[in-house]
C-alpha cells in the first residue's frame, strides 16, 4: 500500500432533473491520536432562500477549543447559527472554556454572537482594470485599495460579463495616484497565431485555437501584433475571433484589416489573445481574524481593501 493511498466511493443521484446534492467533508491529518472529539450540524436560520445551495454549519468539538464553521455559497445574506449572526462567505468561531477565542471573518461584513466579534466596512474590494502592461504583466486597478503593499501574495478576481473569470496571484503593488499597479507572475497570454484575414466583426486565424469548444476565450481580450489596439471577444469558432459588437454593430472588416495587418513590419500578421483587459471588474475578499493571545491580549489581522473595521469584545 502507498503512503497516500485513501479509501474512496462515489455516490450516484437518480430522480428527475436538475439533480443536486451538497456535501461537507471534513478532514483532519494527524499523528498518532486524532484531535477531534465530536463532529454535529448546526442548525442555521436565513440566508437566500433562492440560493442554490443552503448556507451550511457545522461544530467541531477538540480537548481544547469548540469550533462553530459558517459557510454560504452567495455572501450577503444575514444568517442566524445557534445564536452567531453572520453574513459572509467564511466563518470561523472557536470557544474555549465558554470563552471567545477566535473569530474569523471572510468575505463578510459581521460575525457577532451576543454583540462580540468583529464586523467589517465592506466584504470585499471591487474596483476595474483601467490599463494593461501585458508584455510586463501589469494591471492598473481603480480605486486604489486602502493598503496596497497589503495585496502582495494575495489573489486577485478577474471577471467580464462576456464570460471571462480568472484569478492571479499578486507579485507586486504599488500606490499611484487614485489607483494601484500591480504586476503578476504569470504571462496572460492564452492564444496567438497569424492573422489569415478579417471580417466584419471577425479576425481569423491561420490556425486553430484548441480550446475554442469550451467556450475558454468567451470575454477575454483580442490584441493586434503591438498591442495598440485590442478588443473584447465574444468567443472564438475554431479559427474565426469573434469581436464584441459595439451598440449591435460589427467592427468593419476593413478597420480590423488595418489594425491586424503587419503594424511592426516584419512581414508577418499576428495577433495575441491575453487572459485579461481594460474594463474587466476585480474582487478581492476582505478578512479579519481576532485571536485571544492571552487572558488580556487580543490580536486583529486584517487584509484586502477596507480600513472600516470594528472589534467588539465582553470585558
Amino acid at each position: 500500500k502507498k503512503l497516500y493511498d485513501m479509501t474512496w466511493a462515489v455516490l450516484t443521484s437518480q430522480g428527475e432533473s436538475p439533480l443536486t446534492r451538497q456535501y461537507l467533508n471534513v478532514v483532519e491529518p494527524y499523528v498518532e491520536q486524532a484531535a477531534i472529539r465530536k463532529i454535529e450540524r448546526v442548525p442555521v436560520s436565513g440566508g437566500d432562500e433562492e440560493a442554490k445551495f443552503p448556507p451550511l454549519a457545522l461544530r467541531v468539538t477538540t480537548e481544547e477549543f469548540v469550533d462553530t464553521i459558517i459557510m454560504q455559497h452567495n455572501a450577503g445574506p444575514e444568517v442566524n447559527a445557534d445564536g452567531i449572526i453572520f453574513d459572509g462567505e467564511f466563518g470561523l468561531w472557536r470557544e474555549q472554556n465558554g470563552e471567545l477565542h477566535t473569530a474569523t471573518l471572510v468575505r463578510g461584513t459581521k460575525l457577532l454572537k451576543d454583540k462580540e466579534g468583529v464586523s467589517l466596512g465592506a466584504a470585499e474590494y471591487t474596483g476595474e482594470i483601467t490599463a494593461c502592461d501585458w508584455q510586463n504583466r501589469t494591471i492598473t486597478i481603480e480605486p486604489r485599495p486602502a493598503d496596497p503593499s497589503a495585496l502582495v501574495g494575495r489573489h486577485i478576481r478577474i471577471v467580464h460579463s462576456e464570460g471571462n473569470s480568472a484569478s492571479y496571484q499578486i507579485e507586486t503593488a504599488e500606490p499611484i495616484e487614485g489607483a494601484c499597479r500591480v504586476s503578476f507572475a504569470l504571462d496572460p497570454r492564452i492564444g496567438e497565431g497569424f492573422v489569415k484575414e478579417c471580417k466584419d466583426g471577425v479576425v481569423t486565424s491561420s490556425i486553430y485555437l484548441k480550446l475554442y469548444p469550451y467556450g475558454y476565450y468567451a470575454g477575454k481580450t483580442l490584441a493586434n501584433e503591438t498591442s495598440e489596439v485590442f478588443y473584447r471577444l465574444r468567443n472564438v469558432s475554431k479559427y474565426d475571433c469573434l469581436v464584441a459588437r459595439n451598440q449591435g454593430e460589427d467592427v468593419p472588416a476593413a478597420k480590423l484589416q488595418s489594425e491586424f495587418g503587419d503594424v511592426d513590419g516584419d512581414g508577418l500578421s499576428r495577433f495575441v489573445i491575453y487572459d485579461y483587459g481594460p474594463g474587466d471588474s476585480v474582487t478581492m475578499e476582505n478578512y479579519a481574524t481576532l485571536s485571544r493571545q492571552g487572558p488580556h491580549t487580543l490580536r486583529l489581522q486584517q487584509g484586502g481593501g477596507t480600513e472600516e473595521i470594528t472589534v467588539v469584545v465582553k470585558e
